[in-house]
């Protein structure tokens, strides 16, 4: 295994904390989006759930063939929904603290630019 899907596989388990916390804990309202709870619902909870549970399938199937075109360009689409997602939260609505924005902001960062330069044959 390469490097970069060593990489895609750990942050595509690590998602699945977060489709647990989404979908059967409060943690989400309370520590994630916990400059606003209020505005997160039953509803929102449930549907982060169900965006990062298909984020966890697209970037396993990345790491397990980074080579298919498709599935390589969806990848690099969830990390970049997800970096624009947790600005528009921390910055315009804010409400999400940036504390609890740098983790998300580092992973779709670095995994964006590291799958840019792999494509082209950088790195």
């Amino acid at each position: 295994m390469e490097p970069l899907q060593i990489w895609l596989s750990i942050v595509a388990f690590l998602s699945v904390f977060g489709v647990y916390q989404a979908l059967f804990t409060n943690r989400i309202k309370t520590h994630q989006f916990s400059n606003r709870p209020e505005q997160v619902n039953g509803f929102a909870q449930r549907m982060f759930g169900a965006w990062v549970s298909v984020a966890f399938f697209v970037r396993l199937a990345c790491a397990l063939d980074p080579h298919n075109e498709t599935v390589f360009l969806l990848t690099l689409g969830t990390f970049s929904v997800a970096f624009f997602v947790y600005a528009y939260e921390t910055f315009v609505t804010r409400t999400i603290p940036v504390k609890n924005a740098l983790g998300p902001f580092f992973v779709a960062g670095l995994s964006f630019g590291w799958m840019v330069l792999y494509k082209y044959n950088i790195v």
